[in-house]
């Protein structure tokens, strides 16, 4: 189990580069230190089953929501053409978080 975590924040990190570079977020100081903080901590809420414990599925999610919360500018597109997640999977997801957030509200 510890060497799957391992494996999973390896490839979290190397995600979360590889994004930075793709977007062009060099200036964010702490941005991967941050990203990869919620990564671990969403990560470990989810069910074991689900998809989006993939660093590759989930990362891309995590930065994108981060940025459009901290008022940065990012498209879906800009984002899906430099990480691994489908466009089905990131409309899936954003549908979940808002049906949660929504539920939250009430």
């Amino acid at each position: 189990m510890v060497h799957r975590k391992t494996d999973s924040m390896h490839i979290a990190k190397s995600e979360i580069s590889k994004i930075i570079i793709g977007l062009n977020l060099f200036a964010f100081e702490d941005f991967k230190k941050i990203i990869l903080e919620k990564y671990a901590m969403i990560s470990e809420k989810l069910r074991r089953t689900t998809k989006y414990r993939d660093p590759r599925l989930l990362i891309p999610l995590i930065i994108y929501t981060y940025l459009r919360l901290n008022d940065h500018k990012i498209s879906k597109s800009q984002l899906l053409s430099v990480s691994h997640i489908s466009s089905a999977d990131f409309n899936d997801f954003i549908m979940q978080l808002k049906n949660y957030l929504s539920r939250m509200i009430k």
